[in-house]
């Protein structure tokens, strides 16, 4: 899959939530419209020239949006419980002190914060929400009986961060130093300068700067936020068997938020740094990414929330939607079944093919295949399904999903070595088709593997007893001829 085809796919999936986005960017921006004020130096006030030009700790704006975009990729509640401690503090830490402090630690500037607002952040409803779910998922994540749950869960959980980073990002423009604040000599000479034409110069570079930040945020937090999603579900078999492991990896996670924190302000050129290097390795690894949490959520996510509000008894067989390049390969009247499937392994030689990538399960009368659209071309990458006597293809209803494969050797005792049956092709696809089981394998004719075993191992038993009991007729033969001489 290329990113082409990534972006192709977002956009049809999320282009809602995008025009929303989009126009909350709007609105922020347009608030921040007028904000900013054409000043002379003389008017200027220490403060302002702190925030506005000024000092290690005075341009905290910019660095501090930025932070919000990757520490939320990160973990999102402790991005917000560490902001909602940093708000707090400041309400009651005084400038003298916060200058004693930056002084000592050699950081210039650093008692501009106590003019510093966090937006949102500084109102005591949104502290306590924030509170609330930094307590609740913390509580999810590090317990062994929830924290797949709380994984599973985790798209909710993506989609509310993008609207709180929104809001507080926001907040925190409209709170703080006027963005298209520029200051002039006082000696200029009034008569020549057009103050009109000035302001509304300085608004739209408010309103393009606003803009164009909350953009920023929304991108960083995107590619930091798939990165880490993909290393949770990667982590979730670890987690589920490994005591206190979960509860390691989400302590290490709000570690790591609260020291990149402390950057932002103390070394902001060193986190950009760390968050370049953030980013450059979130986009190398987004196509795998996208992949991975793709099958999560079609596989394991979906079908979660289709046990609690009941599964579709009449699943369509014929998918909404599906790639009418197959209509290249088949006949549109000859489809019984065309659904959407997710390879678990590479089939060997084949370097298209690559584990948790999803392919078309494609079923007619004479045939079954499967199908992936080509990138920049009007073909697909097709593999044919044969299912004979000596190469039988298999289906089976498991826990989590159906399964469809085949082994490498037939002849395999298949009765004897169920766990480490070499498979070849091997592929999975929702138990959203539940209630269609028996008439997928109706139609694709298929052997169910359950059923396979249970004869495979009802004639191995009884092979196996058939070869103790000629054991011991053989010993007893001995033993009465031994007897005889």
């Amino acid at each position: 899959m290329t990113y082409s085809q990534i972006f192709t796919e977002l956009y049809r999936k999320k282009k809602k939530h995008i025009f929303i986005y989009i126009t909350l960017c709007l609105l922020f921006s347009i608030f921040a419209f007028g904000n900013g004020n054409a000043v002379f130096a003389g008017e200027l006030t220490g403060t302002q020239i702190l925030n506005a030009l000024g000092g290690s700790g005075g341009q905290l704006l910019a660095p501090l949006t930025l932070a919000q975009g990757c520490l939320s990729g990160i973990d999102a509640s402790s991005t917000m419980m560490i902001l909602c401690v940093a708000s707090v503090a400041l309400d009651y830490i005084p400038e003298d002190s916060l200058m004693t402090f930056g002084d000592a630690l050699g950081v210039d500037g650093l008692e501009s914060l106590s003019t510093y607002s966090f937006g949102i952040m500084d109102l005591n409803a949104f502290r306590i929400f924030f509170i609330a779910w930094f307590v609740v998922d913390k509580l999810a994540k590090t317990n062994g009986i929830s924290q797949e749950v709380a994984k599973i869960l985790g798209d909710f959980e993506s989609l509310l961060t993008v609207i709180v980073n929104v809001l507080v990002v926001g907040s925190q423009f409209l709170a703080n130093v006027p963005l298209g604040t520029k200051a002039y000599a006082a000696s200029l000479d009034l008569s020549s300068l057009d103050l009109d034409s000035l302001k509304v110069v300085t608004d739209g570079i408010n309103i393009l700067y606003c803009f164009i930040m909350l953009i920023l945020v929304a991108v960083i937090y995107f590619f930091t936020r798939y990165f880490f999603y993909f290393i949770d579900i990667v982590l979730l078999p670890i987690c589920s068997l490994v005591p206190l492991s979960s509860f390691g990896v989400e302590t290490l996670k709000s570690v790591s938020v609260t020291c990149l924190f402390c950057l932002v302000i103390f070394n902001p050129l060193v986190f950009c740094g760390i968050v370049a290097l953030i980013l450059i390795i979130s986009i190398l690894f987004f196509r795998k990414a996208y992949i991975t949490i793709r099958y999560f959520k079609n596989i394991y996510v979906k079908p979660f929330f289709k046990k609690i509000i009941g599964y579709k008894r009449e699943m369509p067989l014929i998918k909404a939607g599906y790639p009418k390049r197959i209509l290249l390969y088949v006949n549109e009247a000859d489809l019984q079944m065309v659904i959407p499937v997710y390879m678990i392994k590479k089939i060997p030689n084949i370097k298209y093919v690559h584990a948790h990538d999803r392919w078309w399960f494609v079923s007619t009368k004479e045939r079954q295949f499967l199908c992936k659209p080509c990138f920049m071309k009007k073909s697909c990458y097709c593999i044919d399904l044969h299912n004979g006597v000596r190469q039988k293809m298999f289906i089976k209803k498991s826990f989590r999903f159906f399964e469809v494969f085949n082994v490498h050797n037939q002849d395999l005792d298949l009765g004897k070595s169920y766990y480490k049956m070499p498979k070849n092709i091997h592929f999975v696809f929702s138990k959203e088709y539940l209630y269609r089981f028996d008439k997928i394998k109706e139609i694709i004719g298929y052997t169910d593997y359950t059923e396979y075993r249970k004869q495979e191992k009802q004639v191995f038993r009884l092979n196996h007893l058939e070869r103790r009991l000629e054991k011991k007729e053989a010993a007893e033969d001995r033993r009465l001829a031994k007897q005889k001489r």
